[in-house]
């Protein structure tokens, strides 16, 4: 799917996977507008911290801990917006297998994938496993250095 920017690819998601009133995992420090999207479908928007003694990389534990029956999606974002983190590949093996348990889709935002420094790409979060439940976003915006020209894309199952 082809959108206006990636920003349209993820509120087309939430859409897609939500109803009002249902929850969305979003990391803590992240992307304001993850929570704004949220705010503007009436989704209940929980953040999971990314804490710095973990290297902000996301706690399966303390996620699933906030997971509830009304928990539609966890959102990813690697590299992080504003950390710069990168999952590798087993982080990302543990979160997916994590929302596959609880029947939650994922939303991976990976805008910034070749904009890395330790490997020519970052490690995409459907190549790892339960693609049928991942939905990943890019940009063209970071990668090619096209911010004015709005174009996302999603793939998803």
């Amino acid at each position: 799917m082809v959108t206006p920017g990636a920003i349209a690819a993820i509120f087309s998601s939430f859409l897609a996977l939500c109803d009002p009133g249902d929850q969305v995992l979003i990391p803590d420090p992240g992307w304001p507008n993850y929570a704004m999207i949220a705010t503007m479908q009436r989704l209940d928007a929980d953040h999971y911290p990314l804490r710095f003694d973990r290297g902000f990389k996301p706690d399966v534990n303390a996620i699933e801990r906030l997971i509830t029956p009304k928990t539609k999606v966890i959102l990813l974002n690697s590299p992080s917006n504003p950390t710069g983190t990168l999952l590798e590949d087993s982080d990302l093996a543990a979160l997916l297998g994590l929302a596959a348990d609880h029947d939650v889709w994922v939303i991976s935002d990976e805008v910034y994938d070749e904009i890395v420094f330790e490997r020519s790409v970052a490690p995409a979060a459907a190549a790892q496993g339960h693609p049928e439940r991942v939905i990943t976003v890019w940009s063209f915006s970071k990668t090619y250095s096209m911010t004015g020209w709005r174009v996302g894309y999603a793939l998803a199952p």
